[in-house]
Parts: C-alpha cells; sequence; structure tokens
C-alpha cells in the first residue's frame, strides 16, 4: 500500500516490539534505497519501542501518572521524526544517499532536476525555516 518491500516488514515489527534488535535487522537489509532504511530507522528510534513503553509503565504504575499521553507522545515523536527525516532526505540532495549507478539511463537526468522544482519542497523548506526562527526568537524572548 505505501510502497514498502516486503523484506522490511519482519523488521519493523520487531523495532516496534523491541528497539535494537529491529534497528540491527533492518540496517542488514541489502538495499539500493537507502533514505527508506534512514526513515524507518528515524520513526523507530523516536517511538522507542514497545519494550521501552513497559518499563515506563512499571515505573508509572506505582503513581496516579496515565501513561496514555506517554504512548501518545512517542507516537507521535516517531512519526514526526520520520516525516522531517524523510523531507530532509528528498528536499536536499547531499542528505539522499540512495545508491544510482554511473551509467544508468536516469543518471544525467537526474542531475538536472532541482530540489525546488517540486512547489511541496519549497513550502516545507518555508515551513521548517519559519518554525525554526519563531523557535529562536521564543527562546530569546524567554531569556530575556
Amino acid at each position: 500500500m505505501i510502497g514498502l518491500d516486503f523484506n522490511f516488514i519482519s523488521p519493523i515489527v520487531s523495532g516496534i516490539v523491541e528497539l535494537t534488535n529491529g534497528l540491527s535487522m533492518i540496517t542488514s537489509i541489502a538495499t539500493k534505497n537507502i533514505s527508506t532504511i534512514i526513515t524507518i530507522c528515524a520513526f523507530l528510534l523516536g517511538f522507542g519501542g514497545i519494550s521501552i513503553m513497559l518499563q515506563v509503565l512499571s515505573i508509572t504504575s506505582k503513581s496516579d501518572i496515565s501513561i496514555k499521553p506517554y504512548i501518545l507522545g512517542k507516537l507521535l515523536q516517531g512519526i514526526i521524526a520520520a516525516v522531517l527525516t524523510y523531507t530532509l532526505i528528498h528536499l536536499f540532495p547531499i542528505f539522499n544517499l540512495d545508491i544510482v549507478p554511473i551509467f544508468s539511463e536516469n543518471a544525467n537526468s537526474m542531475a538536472k532536476v532541482s530540489v525546488f522544482t517540486n512547489p511541496y519542497n519549497v513550502i516545507i523548506f518555508v515551513m521548517i525555516l519559519i518554525f525554526t526562527s519563531f523557535t529562536f526568537l521564543k527562546r530569546r524572548c524567554i531569556k530575556q
């Protein structure tokens, strides 16, 4: 449905359950599409895994703290990390580590494609700049 290779399904499920083994399995997949591996790893690192959530639950079960906001926050953190990583990789070609054969028919045409030919890339880039500038302005106002 999302165009993901079947080789990634087992490592993603393993990474959702236990982070270390899942990351190890994902990085051992031989593929030319390295940006997919990096994006999946960003999600898993942001999410943290169910085993970590169970450790947090064991600590918070002795108090009145609810685990639901933590789980939702970790899920959102994983999604945001994956989206930002995917955007960064595809917005700035210097971060794209996908393997393209030198003698490929697409090698010459890829050099002519500008990052800013897609209007969505420009919009995302402007949104990142605005968010970053507001973050720095907020920190500056708080320090004063």
